[in-house]
């Protein structure tokens, strides 16, 4: 088919270290058991992938082992799995690929979502599917539809699903409430230290509003003091003045009083 021709250039996207795949959809494609087995192994060293559809297609045990192993030790990424209308215990009943799945949803803290509707399961892989659902701490939904499981087995995965629900909806307000509280504190610390910088501001303008009417006496003194130096300099100046014009017209009174006296004799 054409999903077996590209499955080894898939296969080595999925490796690279460049991959930013986030859902891959190969449903309803063809693809074989042993090329979902070589694909599902690419999923071991990819971490952009988090949706996976790999429904109605001839998914078998081969391809579940390996996909099981490799969300069970390598791949923390992947939070969506579709595998409905697989036969995913073969046409034998082989169910090494069920207990694989199984073994990983007992250790995989990641996995939210399975899809296992109408995969020819029958009731004692259900038995170990529940036992294993029953460990599992972030399986939210589990599709098992049109599978061969007793009504309690069922009920089991339910009541485990839901309260894995409830507990990531407990976790998910959790984790809002610190968000709130901690951007409450930024916003509180952000305006405090707004309010210490102001305040800081303030006083430094308040010190330079000091300085600069500290600066404007002095300057209006040294004015005052240069201007009084400058009176008393012109006062003394107007004084010598007059002094020198006494001292002129004494001097003149003189010699004309002492011109008169020669004059008599």
């Amino acid at each position: 088919s054409r999903t077996n021709l590209v499955a080894r250039p898939l296969a080595f996207a999925l490796c690279s270290t460049e991959c930013n795949i986030c859902s891959l959809d190969l449903s309803q494609t063809g693809m074989s058991d042993s090329v979902g087995a070589y694909l599902c192994r690419a999923l071991g060293r990819n971490y952009s992938i988090r949706r996976l559809d790999l429904g109605n297609n001839e998914i078998g045990p081969r391809a579940l082992c390996v996909l099981a192993d490799s969300l069970s030790d390598s791949n923390r990424t992947v939070e969506f799995v579709c595998l409905q209308g697989n036969p995913l215990v073969g046409r034998g009943g082989n169910y090494s690929g069920i207990k694989a799945l199984a073994a990983m949803l007992g250790k995989n803290s990641v996995l939210k979502h399975l899809g296992l509707f109408r995969c020819m399961i029958g009731m004692g892989a259900g038995d170990a599917l529940a036992d294993a659902v029953e460990k599992n701490i972030s399986l939210c939904c589990m599709k098992i539809g049109y599978n061969l499981f007793s009504n309690f087995t069922i009920k089991r995965i339910r009541q485990k699903t839901q309260t894995n629900r409830h507990r990531r909806q407990v976790e998910r307000k959790e984790r809002a409430r610190q968000k709130y509280l901690e951007e409450s504190r930024r916003t509180e610390l952000a305006q405090l230290m707004a309010a210490q910088r102001k305040e800081v501001s303030d006083l430094n303008w308040l010190e330079e509003q000091k300085r600069t009417r500290a600066d404007e006496r002095r300057l209006s003194l040294e004015r005052r003091l240069e201007q009084e130096r400058l009176e008393r300099h012109s006062e003394e100046g107007r004084r010598l003045k007059e002094e020198e014009k006494e001292a002129t017209a004494v001097k003149k009174a003189r010699k004309k009083k002492g011109k008169g006296k020669k004059k008599r004799k």
